[in-house]
């Protein structure tokens, strides 16, 4: 454990991780065609993208650990969350439904007779 470096320096912590620059290789991109820079040795096995054509496909509007999702992803998020809501509504009624017809079963309605 004695590796394990933590130390609060400007606000932001280290793990032991060092601070160097992201090395850049050179690729061209598979879209457009543009020689651009990236941030990974290219293998092949996937396409590459110039900054332009990455942010234009989504890449950059904060999809990873650090940001949010976007207008796009937004606006996806709040169809999904408003599927579930009304899902659970559908469910909730359901349970209601039955609960309420469990407790009028067991209470005898006393109806007066007329004369």
């Amino acid at each position: 454990m004695s590796d394990f470096k933590y130390s609060r320096s400007g606000g932001r912590r280290d793990f032991g991780r060092s601070r160097r620059r992201t090395e850049l290789h050179d690729a061209v991109c598979d879209k457009c065609g543009k020689d651009c820079k990236v941030p990974f040795r290219p293998s092949g096995d996937k396409p590459i993208y110039c900054s332009d054509c990455f942010e234009g496909k989504g890449g950059r509007d904060g999809g990873g650990p650090r940001g949010g999702r976007g207008d796009r992803g937004m606006v996806q998020l709040g169809e999904k969350i408003d599927t579930l809501n009304n899902k659970l509504d559908v469910i909730i009624e359901l349970l209601s439904t039955k609960a309420s017809k469990k407790k009028t079963k067991g209470v005898k309605s006393k109806v007066k007779k007329k004369k």
